[in-house]
């Protein structure tokens, strides 16, 4: 590595820890009577079965649909085929 190189990666690697060291500090920071922790954003609203019914044509578009899909699905029922297999 050149002399000039080393010098560049130098003042690179400095500026880096100039920033990482006021990041470090602003998220020091906390309002009193706050905890220092990850805010959580309030319950998620569910839609409720029965869900009205929808078609759309090939290919079809996820967006358009009402209520949008949800991929935790809360309301999902497994077919029941090991129920009564697996250990306990």
């Amino acid at each position: 590595m050149t002399k000039q190189l080393r010098n560049a990666v130098g003042r690179v690697t400095a500026k880096q820890h100039v920033v990482q060291s006021q990041v470090a500090k602003s998220g020091a920071k906390t309002v009193e009577g706050h905890e220092d922790r990850a805010k959580q954003a309030g319950a998620r609203k569910y839609p409720v079965p029965p869900f009205p019914k929808q078609h759309q044509a090939n290919p079809g578009r996820e967006a358009d649909l009402d209520p949008p899909p949800l991929y935790d699905a809360p309301f999902y029922e497994r077919s029941g085929k090991l129920r009564g297999k697996l250990p306990s």
